[in-house]
C-alpha cells in the first residue's frame, strides 16, 4: 500500500503535529524526505533547482525557514516552487522559536495549491529532524516492496501534479526512482525519445547499450556486458496506434517479469492519458520536446534534423481568438511560406498541451536582423491567417530567450495569462511577453486581496465620484491600454472629437496634479486601468 501524507501523520515522530493548511493534498504519495533551510538562493542555486525540479516529486520537506523566518515573500515563493514541482508537503519545525508565527497568506497559498502544511508541536526545542527522516524512509522502503500498487500509484501521483508536469518524462522519472532502474523509451525504429537514469548523477546508458538490443527477448532479462551483474530488459508498449519500445537497465535485481509488465502498463496509460505526441513526425516531436523542456529527447531529435536549438531567440505562439475555433493543419504551410523571405525561421509545427488539450501553432526563429521587421511580419501573418481561417487569431511574440528552458517558462507564462491579457487589451491581436508579465502582475495584485486592489486603484477611485468620473476613467483606460497614450488614437477608438479627449485628460491631470502620460505615473494608471478591466 502506498505511503501518503496522511499516513506520515500517523508515525510516532509526528505525535502532536497538526495539519494547518492544504488538506486537499493529504492523499499525495510520499516517495522520500528532504531538508530545506537555505530559502534565499543565489542565481547559481536557482539554476540547479530548475534543472533538477523534474526529479523533485513526492518528497516531504522538513524546514524551520531558518534563513527566511521573517520574510513572508520568501516563504510564499518557496511553497510555490515546492508545490509546483510536485513535492508532497512541508513540515514546519520550531514554530514559536525560530519562526514566530505563520502568516495568513502562507496558509491561504497552501490551501489554494492543495499543498499540505504540517506544524510540529510548537515552542518545542527538543524536536529532531532525524526522527522523522528515519521513520519516513523506513515507511517508504516498506511501501516499495508492494509492487502490486505500482500502476495506480504512478497514475495517481501524476494526476496530483500541476498540469505542466503531467508528462511522459515525469512518469519515467517516477518509475525510475521507485524501482531504482534506468529507463530508455524509443519509437518502433529504436530512435531515442526519452531517457532517465538511476542514480540521477550517472550518464545515459542507451547509446552504449544499442549494439546489444537487437533480437532481445520480450519481457525477459539479458546480461548487460558493460556492467557486472546488471540486466537489460526489452518491454514493448502499445498505446492507441503508437508502438513504443522501453528498455530497463537493472543493476540491483529489482525487476522481474511481473514488474516489467506493470511498468509497461503504467507507461501505456500515461501515454494514452497525457501524451499523444510519441510517434509524430520528427519536427513536431522536436517542437513538443522544446515546449516541454525534455532535453535528452530534444537534442537527439535536433541532431537528426540538423537543427541548432541553442540558436533559438524568438518564438511565436498562435491560437484562435476564441476557444471554440481550431486552426486548420494547412495553416502551418501557409505561415511558413509567408516567412520564407525572412530567412531566419528555424522550426515550426503544432503543439498540443496534453492536459488542457489546447493546441497552438509554434514558430521558432534564430536571432533576426531586426525585431521591427519581425513585428511587421507578425502583422502580415495575422491578417492573412485570419482571412484563411475565417476567424481572428492571436499571435504572441516572446523574445530574447537564451535557452529552451526559458522557452518553456515563457510558454507557461503565456498559458497562464493569454486569456486575461485579451481582457486587458481587447483590441490587440499581436501580444508580446512584456504584456504577459504585466498581466501576471495585475492578476497577482488581485489575488492578494481587496486591500492590494484598493491601493492600486486609489487614483482612479479619487476621480470616480466626480460628476464626469465614469467618462474620465473610461477615457484613461483607452488612452493607456489601447491607444499607446496617443490622444488622436484615443479619440478615434472612442469615436469622439479630439478636443473631447484633450479636455477629459486635462480634467484628470488637474485632479491628480501630474501628467498622465509620463512615467512613473503612467505606469500606475495603466495597472489600475488593467485591474479594473479584469474585475469587470
Amino acid at each position: 500500500m502506498a505511503l501518503t501524507v496522511e499516513s506520515v501523520l500517523e508515525l510516532p515522530s509526528f505525535q502532536g503535529a497538526r495539519i494547518v493548511a492544504g488538506r486537499g493534498g493529504l492523499q499525495k504519495n510520499v516517495t522520500g524526505v528532504s531538508v530545506l533551510e537555505y530559502t534565499s538562493p543565489t542565481k547559481e542555486q536557482e539554476v540547479l533547482f530548475s534543472r533538477n525540479a523534474f526529479l523533485m516529486h513526492g518528497e516531504v520537506v522538513l524546514t524551520c525557514f531558518a534563513s527566511g523566518h521573517d520574510d513572508v515573500d520568501t516563504q510564499l515563493r518557496t511553497i510555490q516552487q515546492l508545490a509546483g514541482c510536485g513535492e508532497a508537503g512541508l513540515v514546519l519545525y520550531y514554530v514559536g522559536i525560530v519562526l514566530k508565527k505563520l502568516d495568513r497568506r502562507v496558509l491561504e497559498l497552501a490551501d489554494q495549491m492543495d499543498f499540505p502544511l504540517i506544524v510540529m508541536p510548537e515552542n518545542e526545542p527538543m524536536l529532531r529532524y532525524s526522527d522523522a527522516i528515519s521513520e519516513i524512509m523506513e515507511s517508504v522502503l516498506f511501501a516499495k516492496k508492494d509492487q502490486a500498487t505500482l500502476v495506480s500509484e504512478v497514475i495517481t501521483s501524476i494526476c496530483r501534479l500541476p498540469n505542466h508536469n503531467q508528462t511522459i518524462d515525469m512518469a519515467l522519472s517516477m518509475l525510475s526512482q521507485r524501482l531504482q532502474v534506468s529507463i530508455a523509451l524509443t519509437n518502433e525504429y529504436n530512435a531515442l525519445l526519452s531517457e532517465v537514469v538511476w542514480p540521477s548523477s550517472s550518464s545515459g546508458f542507451f547509446e552504449e547499450a544499442s549494439p546489444y538490443i537487437s533480437g532481445m527477448p520480450t519481457n525477459m532479462p539479458t546480461d548487460y556486458p558493460l556492467s557486472q551483474g546488471a540486466k537489460l530488459w526489452y518491454v514493448p508498449v502499445e498505446a492507441d496506434e503508437t508502438s513504443l519500445r522501453m528498455y530497463l537497465l537493472d543493476r540491483n535485481g529489482h525487476v522481474n517479469p511481473s514488474i516489467a509488465a506493470a511498468v509497461a502498463e503504467s507507461l501505456r496509460l500515461c501515454v494514452e492519458i497525457w501524451s499523444r505526441r510519441h510517434g509524430m513526425p520528427l519536427e513536431r516531436e522536436l517542437v513538443n520536446a522544446i515546449m516541454c523542456d525534455e532535453p535528452v529527447k530534444m537534442h537527439r531529435l535536433a541532431d537528426a534534423l540538423k537543427i541548432d536549438v541553442t540558436s533559438i531567440h524568438t518564438a511565436w505562439l498562435i491560437i484562435p481568438q476564441k476557444d471554440c475555433h481550431t486552426i486548420p493543419t494547412e495553416a502551418l504551410e501557409l505561415v511558413k511560406n509567408i516567412l520564407k523571405g525572412m530567412g531566419n525561421t528555424l522550426l515550426g509545427d503544432y503543439f498540443r498541451e496534453a492536459t488542457t488539450d489546447r493546441e497552438c501553432l509554434v514558430i521558432f526563429f534564430k536571432k533576426p536582423n531586426s525585431l521591427q521587421r519581425l513585428d511587421e511580419y507578425a502583422e502580415e501573418v495575422q491578417e492573412i491567417l485570419s482571412e484563411f481561417c475565417g476567424f481572428t487569431t492571436i499571435l504572441t511574440m516572446v523574445n530574447y530567450k537564451q535557452s529552451t528552458a526559458e522557452v518553456r517558462e515563457a510558454y507557461l507564462l503565456w498559458a497562464d495569462t493569454i486569456r486575461q491579457a485579451q481582457i486587458i487589451y481587447p483590441r490587440k491581436t499581436v501580444f508580446n511577453d512584456f504584456e504577459l508579465e504585466f498581466t501576471r502582475d495585475c492578476a497577482e495584485t488581485i489575488s492578494r486581496g481587496e486591500a492590494a486592489v484598493k491601493h492600486s486603484n486609489s487614483y482612479l477611485d479619487a476621480i470616480r465620484e466626480m460628476p464626469s468620473g465614469k467618462e474620465l476613467i473610461e477615457t484613461l483606460e483607452v488612452f493607456h491600454l489601447d491607444a499607446g497614450m496617443n490622444k488622436q488614437e484615443t479619440a478615434k477608438q472612442m469615436n469622439f472629437h479630439i478636443n473631447t479627449v484633450k479636455y477629459r485628460i486635462k480634467q484628470a491631470e488637474e485632479m491628480f496634479g501630474f501628467p498622465v502620460d509620463q512615467m512613473p505615473a503612467s505606469g500606475y494608471l495603466s495597472k489600475a486601468a488593467a485591474i479594473r478591466r479584469l474585475l469587470k
